[in-house]
C-alpha cells in the first residue's frame, strides 16, 4: 500500500489511542486519570477523551479559557473568592460559564443546511454551508440582557436555564464529544489555582484581544502571584 497522509493519520491515531490504553491501566495513582474514570463510565469514551487532550485544539481551548478567567478576575475575584482562597462549586459554575460566554475559544464553526429556511431575512437553501459567530451569539441581547456586561449572577436568573445558547465547542447532535471532559479539567484547574495562590493585576492593564487560532490577550500582563501558604511573593508573564 503506497503511504498517505491520511493513512500516516489513521497510524498516529492508533499509537496515541495505545498510549491511552496505558494511562488508563497504569497509572491508577493519577489525580487526572482518576477524576476521569469518576466523571467518563465508558472505557471507550474515556480513550477517546484522552485522544482529544492529545491533540493541539484542545489544550490551546483550555488555555485561553484559564487566561480569560485570569484576565477577567477583576470583576469576580473580590465577590467570589473567601480570604483563605475558598470559591463554592455554584459560583466557580457562573463565573466560568460567564467567561466562556463573554471570551469563547474559538470564533465559530461551519454548518450544514438541513432544509430551506429563512433567518434574519437571508433566504437558506438545503445543503448550503453557513458559517456561526460564537461571540456575537454569545452577545445577542434578545438572549443575554446587558450582553457586555461581566455578570456571572446571570446564570442564577435571567439566563439559569440558557446553557445551551452557549457554543463554546460546537451544539446539537454534532457537539464536542469532548466537552464534558473540557468543563470537568477547566473547573479543576481553577479551583486549584484559586486555592493556592493570591494574584494581581496591574491596575493600569487592559487587554487587547486576538482571536486565531484562539481568543487570547494580545498584551501580556505582569501577573504577580503569592502563594496562599505564606511562599515569597513572585512575578511571571503570563
Amino acid at each position: 500500500m503506497t503511504s498517505s497522509s491520511y493513512k500516516q493519520a489513521l497510524e498516529a491515531k492508533e499509537k496515541l489511542l495505545g498510549l491511552a490504553d496505558q494511562m488508563l491501566e497504569d497509572e491508577p495513582q493519577s489525580m487526572f486519570i482518576e477524576s476521569l474514570k469518576l466523571a467518563v463510565e465508558d472505557q471507550d469514551t474515556r480513550r477517546n477523551h484522552l485522544l482529544l487532550c492529545s491533540s493541539a485544539l484542545v489544550p490551546k481551548a483550555l488555555a485561553s479559557l484559564l487566561t480569560s478567567a485570569v484576565v477577567l478576575s477583576p470583576l469576580w475575584k473580590q465577590r467570589y473568592v473567601s480570604a483563605d482562597g475558598h470559591i463554592s462549586e455554584e459560583d466557580l459554575d457562573c463565573v466560568l460559564l460567564e467567561v466562556q460566554r463573554l471570551q469563547p475559544p474559538f470564533l465559530g464553526g461551519r454548518r450544514l443546511v438541513r432544509r430551506d429556511a429563512q433567518v434574519a431575512g437571508y433566504r437558506l437553501s438545503r445543503g448550503q454551508a453557513v458559517v456561526y459567530g460564537t461571540a456575537a451569539a454569545h452577545r445577542d441581547p434578545a438572549v443575554f440582557p446587558a450582553p457586555d456586561t461581566f455578570d456571572p449572577e446571570r446564570w442564577r436568573t435571567s439566563n439559569k436555564n440558557d446553557r445551551d445558547k452557549l457554543f463554546c465547542f460546537g451544539g446539537g447532535p454534532r457537539n464536542c464529544i469532548g466537552e464534558k471532559m473540557y468543563q470537568h479539567i477547566l473547573k479543576e484547574a481553577c479551583r486549584a489555582f484559586v486555592a493556592e495562590f493570591d494574584w494581581q493585576l496591574p491596575d493600569t492593564w487592559r487587554p487587547t484581544w486576538k482571536h486565531m487560532p484562539v481568543c487570547r490577550p494580545t498584551n501580556l500582563p505582569e501577573l504577580r502571584l503569592a502563594r496562599r501558604a505564606g511562599g515569597e511573593l513572585w512575578q511571571d508573564a503570563s
